[in-house]
């Protein structure tokens, strides 16, 4: 599974590297909204992103692979621990 998600400030996505944690949000379509959820994600080995178009090029992109994602339903779960969801062998392209 390869997800996207966005870095929470540009100093969170600067200090991403392999091997550690960052914090993330993440935005899911549901059929009635768009839901934002928050991630934990510790960050497996970082590999090349290639850029998919023009409309690209002011977003910075990085691409981890086998990373551990935890879910938390709002700031202060993420904040207090209080996670929904954990999955390993997650595909991460963190954006800022």
């Amino acid at each position: 599974m390869e997800i996207q998600a966005k870095a929470l400030d540009e100093e969170e996505f600067e200090a991403a590297n392999s091997n550690e944690y960052v914090c993330a949000s993440w935005t899911q379509h549901t059929s009635k909204q768009l839901k934002t959820c928050y991630l934990y994600i510790w960050l497996g080995r970082q590999v090349l992103y290639k850029k998919r178009g023009e409309k690209q090029d002011e977003t910075k992109f990085k691409k981890f692979l086998g990373c551990v994602v935890e879910v938390y339903e709002t700031l202060d779960d993420l904040d207090n621990g209080t996670l929904t969801n954990k999955d390993s062998g997650i595909d991460v392209i963190l954006f800022y």
